[in-house]
C-alpha cells in the first residue's frame, strides 16, 4: 500500500527572533539570537515548533515564557522554559521540540542536549 506523498507547507520553516518585545510564532523553527525573554504564542492541537540556540562563549540564558496559563508540561500553571548554553568552544547547540496539545498545553517531544536540574549545567530547565 502506497501512502500519499509528504507535502511541505512552509509551516515548519526556519523563522529568527531578534528581539524581546517579539511573539515567538508557535510554528516553524525559531534561532534564539538575543540573551534576552522571549513569549511564545498560544499552541493550537497539532502545532509542532521547534525553538534553538547556538551554541556560544556566554553562558547568559535565554528565556521562553508559555504565556498566561500555558504549560511545556504537566505541572500545569505559567511556565517557563530556560535554555543554558555552554562556554565551550565545541559546545552543543540547544533545541526543543514541542508539539501543540490544546489551546493551553505543549508537550515536549525532544530536548538537545538535555532537561537539567540546575543552571550550572549546558541544556534547557521547566519552571513555574
Amino acid at each position: 500500500m502506497v501512502g500519499q506523498p509528504f507535502v511541505y507547507t512552509q509551516k515548519h520553516r526556519m523563522l529568527d527572533v531578534q528581539s524581546s518585545d517579539e511573539t515567538i510564532p508557535n510554528y516553524g523553527v525559531t534561532k534564539l539570537t538575543a540573551l534576552s525573554t522571549y513569549t511564545l504564542d498560544a499552541p493550537y492541537e497539532g502545532a509542532l515548533k521547534t525553538i534553538y540556540r547556538a551554541a556560544d562563549m556566554s553562558t547568559a540564558p535565554s528565556v521562553v515564557n508559555a504565556g498566561s496559563g500555558r504549560a511545556f508540561n504537566s505541572l500545569g500553571g505559567t511556565q517557563v522554559m530556560t535554555l543554558y548554553p555552554t562556554t565551550a568552544g565545541a559546545g552543543q547547540d540547544i533545541s526543543v521540540t514541542l508539539i501543540g496539545e490544546s489551546s493551553t498545553q505543549w508537550r515536549v517531544m525532544s530536548v538537545h542536549p538535555d532537561i537539567v536540574a540546575s543552571a550550572t549545567l549546558n541544556g534547557v530547565i521547566f519552571s513555574t
